[in-house]
Order: C-alpha cells, then structure tokens, then sequence
C-alpha cells in the first residue's frame, strides 16, 4: 500500500510574509501507479518539482516525492483573499499489520 503525506504550506504574495503549514493529510492507495494517477487529477498542469533524497552512505539519490506550487484563492466570501500555495508531497509504502 502506498501512503501520500501531503503538507499544504501558504504565504501571502508580499515577499516579507512567512510560509505558514495549513494543512496536513494522508491519502492511501493500493499501488503507486493509482498514486500518481490521483496527483495527475489533483494537480493537473501545476508546476512540479521533485523531492530528492540522498543516501550519504553509499551515494544513492531517490526521488521520494514532489513540490506543487500554484496560486489558490478563497472565494466564498468578499474581499477574496489570495495566496501563493505549495504542497509537500511525499511517498511512503506501508504494510498493514492484521493481530488476532
């Protein structure tokens, strides 16, 4: 099973404004490919940019995630408010333990 921890981080549009965490959630799937089907019909075009890990003891360097970043708005009310929005999405597996 594979797990998507999404972090949601959001910052006004003036450059002296501190990205703050709104939000954090899990969403759960059977594979990684249904995984990256559900990113693909979040996020649609939005810009990515890959999460990297690296392994300093033997070099290696995994891809373990992604950045989304996009502009978000709240329109449900008046004034609009308006906002610069990246998500922190990162993949782990899981296996799901059964005691009797």
């Amino acid at each position: 099973m594979i797990e998507l921890h999404i972090d949601e981080t959001a910052k006004g549009y003036s450059a002296k404004e501190q990205w703050s965490l709104i939000n954090k959630k899990v969403e759960y799937f059977p594979t990684l490919i249904e995984a990256k089907q559900w990113i693909n019909k979040t996020y649609k075009k939005h810009r990515r940019h890959p999460i990297r890990f690296s392994n300093v003891e033997n070099g290696d360097i995994k891809k373990v995630g992604y950045i989304v970043g996009f502009h978000n708005d709240d329109i449900s009310h008046y004034p609009v408010v308006k906002w610069l929005q990246r998500d922190w999405i990162t993949f782990h597996e899981s296996k799901l333990l059964f005691f009797k």
